[in-house]
């Protein structure tokens, strides 16, 4: 039995080591990260937000089977088709009923998930009746919690930048791959807002700083496209602009990590929309307007 766990022992020493070699390795022809451009921002953020809102819905959170009894319907979608309001309020209830089934399994990626019930019972929603029944996912609130951790993260990061004068914190790229991460999950959720049931858009109750203006804005055009036709002109134009602010607030997030972080700091966090941030990979191709 000793000899077992001697052996045992020195396996993992060797795997330790193994490891270890092959992240010294990796740090040190590794090149730093740089600043994203603006057009590889801007096709990173197509690719994500079509993959949260259509591919992932549409094939992989019931492997396709809901898809399967209403092909027509969702491949309309997928082709960038116009639905008509009554196929509009079809396709929005059932793809509110895919995510509620499978609201565990998302919780389980995202601590920040806000499940309410019997939302806005008293208010208008985009399917014709009013407020959204049961106990689900409200993407308004799930994402401005994400973007509360983004701001505490940044706080953190200026704070441990200014105390820690070292090239290398924890600290320090702990927070920077969380602002990065919080960015997706906010994508993730806001994504799904178009094709949701749900109520018009109520601000923010606290306080407003610029970027959370920024945010804010872009909440308010995903939330203006729930309330139009699926695919119209209009509907099209409002996803514009909800991702035109996200990509200001990915711009601001990557200058911040880039001015606090040291180089050897940066090669650990790795550029945002990267494996470091818990980036998911995109299987679908993008389809173009």
């Amino acid at each position: 039995m000793w000899l077992s766990l001697y052996k045992l022992y020195r396996f993992s020493l060797y795997l330790v080591f193994f490891l270890l070699l092959i992240l010294v390795c990796y740090l040190s022809f590794a090149p730093v990260p740089a600043l994203q451009s603006s057009a590889t921002l801007e096709s990173k953020i197509k690719a994500l937000h079509e993959t949260a809102a259509v591919w992932v819905p549409h094939f992989d959170i019931d492997d396709g089977k809901l898809r399967s009894q209403y092909k027509n319907l969702f491949e309309k979608v997928e082709n960038g088709q116009e639905l008509k309001t009554e196929e509009g309020q079809e396709y929005r209830q059932l793809y509110q009923y895919l995510l509620l089934e499978h609201q565990p399994f998302f919780g389980h990626f995202d601590a920040q998930l806000v499940a309410i019930t019997d939302l806005g019972m008293d208010q208008q929603n985009n399917v014709g009746s009013r407020g959204v029944e049961g106990h689900h996912d409200h993407h308004d609130e799930s994402s401005r919690h994400n973007f509360v951790h983004v701001e505490k993260s940044y706080v953190e990061l200026e704070k441990n930048s200014a105390t820690e004068k070292s090239v290398f914190s924890v600290s320090r790229i702990k927070n920077a791959i969380f602002i990065y991460k919080n960015l997706n999950d906010i994508l993730f959720h806001v994504a799904t807002i178009p094709h949701t049931k749900s109520i018009h858009y109520h601000s923010w109750s606290g306080n407003i700083s610029s970027d959370r203006k920024i945010f804010e804005s872009m909440l308010q055009s995903f939330k203006a496209a729930q309330f139009m036709e699926v695919n119209s002109p209009e509907y099209k134009a409002n996803i514009r602009l909800a991702l035109d602010d996200y990509q200001r607030l990915v711009s601001i997030s990557e200058a911040r990590v880039h001015q606090h972080l040291s180089p050897l700091e940066l090669k650990f966090v790795g550029h945002w929309g990267g494996w470091q941030s818990l980036t998911p990979n995109i299987k679908h191709k993008v389809k173009q307007d």
